[in-house]
């Protein structure tokens, strides 16, 4: 009897472990299921996170692009400006020169005083008004 009573007080508590380890696999089975799927979540995520930091690496590569052509069209520029200032004062000289000795050089023009000159340093119209 002590026997029986024995067993049958294992069998209860085998039963009892086993309902406890059952109970706590749908538990850890319910949080291993939550674990996933918020992996997935955050894999996604990741994962537009990572396209959008291409598309903006592309777009940074593309305005470094566009820089560079613009700091070279501005370097272009200013070679043109600087090469057509230096004609301008080499044409200016050589007026200079051939009017030097000419005859009327030194003779006033009637009513020059009223026209528009450019100043050639910075190219802005000078007028003078002395009426």
């Amino acid at each position: 009897m002590v026997m029986s009573k024995f067993k049958s007080f294992s069998l209860v508590v085998l039963v009892l472990i086993a309902v406890v380890l059952f109970v706590e696999n749908g538990f850890l089975s319910r949080d291993l299921k939550a674990s996933k799927a918020d992996i997935q979540a955050k894999s996604q995520e990741i994962a537009q996170l990572v396209a959008v930091n291409q598309s903006m690496e592309q777009t940074v590569a593309y305005l470094e692009a566009m820089a560079e052509r613009e700091r070279i069209a501005a370097e272009q520029a200013d070679l043109a400006r600087r090469s057509w200032q230096a004609r301008a004062s080499q044409a200016q000289l050589q007026i200079e020169k051939d009017i030097a000795n000419a005859n009327c050089a030194d003779l006033l023009i009637p009513g020059a005083d009223r026209w528009v000159y450019y100043n050639a340093a910075s190219g802005h119209p000078i007028q003078s008004n002395t009426d």
